[in-house]
Order: C-alpha cells, then structure tokens, then sequence
C-alpha cells in the first residue's frame, strides 16, 4: 500500500511541477477545498445519524408505552 502511494505521491508532484507555479497552487487549493467540503458533508451525516437514532428510539419507547397502555385497558375490561 505505502509503494502505491509514494507512486502516485510522486506522480501529483511530477505533474504539478509542469504547470506554472500560481496554477499548481490553485489546482491543489480547489482540491483541499472540494475535500474539506466532502468532509463537511460526512460531519453532518454522521451528527444526524445519531439523532435519526435517538428519535427512532424516542418512537419505539412511545410504541412500546402505547401497547403496554391498550394492554393494560383490555386486562381491566
């Protein structure tokens, strides 16, 4: 895995070197910002996936409450 990355580390850099420097520079700011926008897009997915979670388990405890409920009124019957 390390050999690969040094390979295509070596490659990024290769390829930039035959740009002009102000270009490289844009190219690999456009790139750090498209990451950190994914990145951005993965932290909100994963803060609502723990409250997806806490909301299912706020459904489920009132579903739960709801049939123990209509039980108890069919027991009292």
């Amino acid at each position: 895995m390390a050999g690969m990355r040094g390979f295509f580390n070596n490659l990024i850099a290769t390829s930039l070197s035959y740009l002009p420097g102000e270009t490289a520079k844009h190219l690999v700011n456009s790139q750090k910002e498209l990451l950190l926008a994914i990145r951005s897009i993965l932290d909100a997915q994963i803060k609502w996936s723990d409250i997806h979670l806490t909301r299912a388990a706020e459904k489920r405890e009132s579903r739960e409450d709801k049939s123990s409920e209509a039980g108890s009124l069919d027991t009292a019957r």
